[in-house]
């Protein structure tokens, strides 16, 4: 399954809307994807397994706020205006336990999943907790907080407390904030340091069906 982290339209994305999600009942993802009513809003609860891009530094874009677009370049394509703000531009994929197909000893084993995207107002929302959205290639003690939030995501575990149990070395986090090493590589290390098994998290999650699937709100 494709993750558009290409659309630079801001405009086509769907608006930010607050939704007490705790008292909606929890849609399975199966039945989301077999759902073309768009867009709609639903409760999930899921576990992520996945993020792209997986370099932490490739987790924000430039942000044009006069044409709306965002960017990779040095400068707005559409105005040559230099970047004056960021946004997050990421996606992580969603994992329930629901099956993905109909029928078949297939449904039984493979749990439904879908790419979720987290960016604009609805990343800073996800990610307010962590930082601002920033040019992570500039800012280390951020990107490395943005690691810590991944790695809390995507397998359970405290960031800092590998580092001090020896399972990630002090040159492999400097790294990892300057972009050379990926998410991947931190997540094998914790695994391969630890006794058990590194498991994500259930997370409750509010996601809008557009053209694509757009976290909205976490509780």
């Amino acid at each position: 399954m494709s993750i558009p982290l290409g659309l630079d339209q801001f405009e086509d994305v769907p608006s930010l809307t607050h939704t007490p999600h705790v008292y909606v009942a929890t849609t399975p993802l199966a039945t989301i994807l077999a759902d073309a009513t768009v867009p709609f809003k639903h409760r999930c609860r899921v576990r992520f397994t996945h993020v792209v891009p997986d370099r932490v530094t490739n987790l924000t874009r430039a942000h044009c706020s006069v044409c709306r677009r965002s960017f990779t370049d040095a400068q707005c394509p559409m105005c040559q205006a230099a970047p004056a703000e960021y946004a997050w531009r990421f996606a992580l994929l969603a994992v329930d336990g629901s099956p993905s197909t109909a029928d078949g000893a297939e449904a039984e084993t493979e749990a439904a999943r879908v790419p979720v995207l987290v960016s604009d107002g609805r990343g800073t929302d996800f990610m307010a907790a962590v930082a601002p959205p920033v040019d992570l290639t500039r800012n280390p003690a951020t990107a490395r907080s943005v690691l810590a939030s991944l790695v809390r995501h995507l397998a359970g575990r405290d960031l800092d407390a590998a580092v001090r149990a020896g399972h990630i070395a002090k040159d492999v986090m400097d790294a990892v904030a300057h972009g050379e090493v990926s998410v991947v590589d931190v997540l094998n290390a914790i695994q391969e340091g630890s006794a058990e098994p590194a498991t994500p998290p259930w997370r409750d999650v509010c996601v809008q069906s557009y053209r694509f699937f757009d976290t909205v709100f976490r509780q």
